[in-house]
């Protein structure tokens, strides 16, 4: 028996209806875990379904780039590069795209967590205070604030902290290039991370350095590079 040949017409038809069936399902209500709660006294400063546009700084590596955040409903939905940020120009690198993902993952650290054993179980804010006065009145013992490289008014915040409690802050930074600054030190006398200008370099020779990707500052590098790449006057590096 023959079996029957579909026109192109009758597919179009069911891929059109499976497609509108797979639009209605994912338009659906949301899992019963979630709850949708209006505003009984809503913010001033928040209009619902209106993005707000906010100018701050971020770092996710080494290199501080400046950001407009858009924020729906009091979450950042989008990150988009403030182009009055003279270093970076509005631009940002994938990494800084990708700092989303460290506010939303479901696997990130969502309150204060305390040392069991040979690893950590969550605790409660209420335990996590109480521990943190105790440990800070204990007489006798050396205090210690240990943060990553934090500037604006989180830093100020901090050093009065740590002056309050007599306090010790220790800085750790992974990107911190001590092997850099010890270079420039030795060549320069300045324990200072030096920033090239590559637009005005006739030629960039680079050893595993890879400043258009990871290292030092890689969106402004990039950008100064591509500027002395000016291919129609005749200049490539």
């Amino acid at each position: 028996m023959k079996k029957p040949e579909a026109s192109r017409r009758d597919f179009l038809k069911v891929l059109g209806v499976a497609g509108a069936g797979a639009a209605v399902a994912s338009c659906g209500p949301p899992d019963t875990a979630d709850k949708l709660i209006p505003y009984l006294v809503q913010p001033d400063e928040i209009i619902p379904g209106t993005n707000t546009l906010y100018a701050t700084a971020l770092r996710a590596g080494a290199e501080p780039v400046g950001v407009h955040a858009v924020v729906r409903d009091g979450r950042i939905i989008k990150l988009e590069g403030d182009p009055d940020f003279e270093l970076t120009g509005g631009r940002l690198s994938a990494l800084d795209q990708s700092v989303l993902q460290d506010l939303y993952d479901p696997d990130r650290v969502t309150g204060p967590r305390r040392r069991e054993g040979d690893g950590f179980v969550d605790a409660s804010w209420d335990q996590a205070l109480d521990e943190a006065r105790a440990a800070v009145a204990r007489p006798g013992g050396a205090l210690v604030l240990l943060t990553g490289p934090v500037t604006g008014a989180a830093g100020e915040l901090l050093r009065q902290w740590a002056a309050a409690t007599g306090a010790e802050h220790v800085v750790y930074e992974p990107f911190g290039l001590e092997a850099l600054r010890t270079a420039n030190m030795i060549a320069f006398g300045l324990n200072e991370i030096p920033s090239y200008e590559l637009d005005r370099a006739d030629m960039v020779v680079s050893f595993g350095a890879d400043f258009l990707e990871t290292w030092l500052a890689p969106v402004e590098l990039a950008g100064r590079f591509a500027r002395a790449r000016n291919i129609e006057s005749g200049q490539h590096a």
